[in-house]
């Protein structure tokens, strides 16, 4: 089992900080499916710049739909509940 300072500790990822916190826990396909066909603005490289960051994913969201983040984080949380975890 990891301690606890492991599990926090934070990773350099493109330019992105990521932690276990943030980062995307289902199949990474459906979601991005799913995101593109709620908002039509995105595009699978955008998607794909985030690095599966949760935060990231919300900030774009945010800056493309004028869709305030954190009501963006919370639903990418309830989104990834109902998908599969990975293929």
């Amino acid at each position: 089992m990891a301690s606890y300072s492991a599990q926090r500790s934070e990773m350099k990822q493109n330019e992105v900080t990521v932690t276990h916190h943030t980062v995307i826990s289902c199949d990474w396909h459906a979601l991005t499916s799913q995101l593109m066909s709620q908002w039509h603005d995105l595009t699978q490289e955008e998607l794909e710049r985030t690095c599966h960051n949760r935060r990231a994913i919300a900030k774009l969201i945010e800056r493309k739909e004028g869709i305030a983040a954190p009501l963006v984080e919370n639903y990418l949380r309830n989104l990834e509940r109902t998908l599969p975890l990975f293929e």
